[in-house]
């Protein structure tokens, strides 16, 4: 009779919290929809389709330390349809897969598939076409238009994804054509930014003229770069401390305390995601932290609204995880009402156990 009293005790009080059971994060700002297991290995790249409505991952399942073809498939492409939180589409492939996206409403998918772009049907993920046969170090499409950016040995180029061929071709001041550690362009492609050989870099298309200054001391390396939509502010993610940059004085406004392995700035500029151990949540104007959750994620990207930011883990058991970005959890007020529903049930609860236990012991008529 305890135990079952305990039990409906418990569920009585787990429902009657907000989010009953998921996971949810320190202030309530981040709270998981779903998630999806992604198998074995590290994300490279996340995005979400223009309109919201798919999820491209693409991630290698070779430990660290392996290269290309000691372990076959290599890598894997993903696309997840955000509604049913499930796959609709997997391709295996041998070779590395840099970056990803989703392009004309959702019906073709480009990738930089070794160090060749290619474009890829959305429901087979059959190749359709080859861009450029030359090999590139990341590209990224532009919004509302039919070109993609790429970098090849210190070129940054414009491709068309119609003809295939490049329509624009600009040489970087680079002392080494190695590709940059960590690079980041706005949606529109005006400004491109680069991390290598102990420098940022932030090219502006429009000016042709390119910004120059080195790592902060306080960072050990880059593994990531995110700029708002106008281009004025840079977020640099690296191991020891992250920091937000203005870009056109070069500045530094804010020093995080935090290590990350990936980060992206929410469309309208207000909001930075920081992923890693945990997920962090940042304020771009004042560099306060807004929340946390644990994640162990190597990639973190926001939906074109804002609303809902995807993470991508890493290791043994990866998922991919969808999070409602909102505001701030209830309070204890709220709690306090949240309460109500569950005092109800354990009193009917009470009430029933008490008649039934009523029968069992009535004694029996008299004749």
């Amino acid at each position: 009779m305890a135990y079952r009293i305990t039990s409906c005790l418990l569920l009585a009080l787990a429902f009657s919290f907000p989010g009953g059971c998921e996971e949810r994060s320190e202030s309530g700002r981040l709270r998981e929809v779903w998630r999806l297991h992604a198998g074995r290995g590290y994300a490279q790249s996340v995005v979400f389709s223009p309109d919201g409505k798919r999820i491209a991952v693409a991630s290698i399942r070779a430990p660290i330390g392996a290269w290309e073809g000691e372990l076959r498939p290599y890598a894997f492409l993903y696309i997840v349809d955000v509604d049913q939180g499930a796959v609709v589409a997997k391709l295996e492939s041998d070779h590395t897969i840099q970056s990803v996206d989703i392009v004309d409403q959702n019906t073709r998918v480009l990738g930089l598939f070794g160090k060749q772009i290619e474009l890829l049907d959305a429901s087979t993920l059959a190749v359709t076409q080859t861009l450029d046969k030359e090999w590139y170090e990341y590209c990224q499409v532009l919004s509302g238009e039919k070109l993609v950016l790429a970098r090849s040995d210190r070129r940054l180029r414009l491709v068309s994804m119609e003809t295939g061929k490049r329509v624009y071709s600009r040489r970087l001041k680079r002392k080494w054509p190695d590709a940059p550690e960590a690079w980041t362009a706005t949606s529109g492609g005006r400004f491109v930014a680069e991390a290598m050989d102990q420098q940022v870099y932030v090219f502006d298309f429009a000016t042709a003229q390119e910004r120059v200054w080195p790592m902060s001391m306080l960072m050990l390396q880059i593994n990531a770069l995110a700029l708002t939509p106008d281009g004025q502010t840079l977020a640099e993610v690296g191991l020891g401390k992250s920091i937000i940059r203005d870009v056109p004085t070069g500045q530094v406004r804010h020093t995080l305390n935090v290590s990350g392995t990936d980060g992206d700035i929410s469309p309208d500029g207000r909001l930075l995601a920081i992923s890693g151990e945990e997920l962090t949540l940042w304020d771009m104007s004042s560099g306060t932290k807004l929340d946390a959750t644990s994640s162990n994620a190597s990639c973190a990207a926001f939906s074109p609204d804002g609303s809902h930011l995807v993470t991508a883990s890493q290791g043994s058991q990866s998922y991919l995880i969808l999070w409602k970005v909102g505001d701030p959890g209830p309070g204890p007020a709220s709690l306090l009402w949240g309460l109500i529903p569950a005092a109800v049930l354990i009193v009917a609860i009470a009430v029933l156990l008490k008649r039934r236990r009523a029968k069992r012991v009535a004694p029996p008529p008299m004749p």
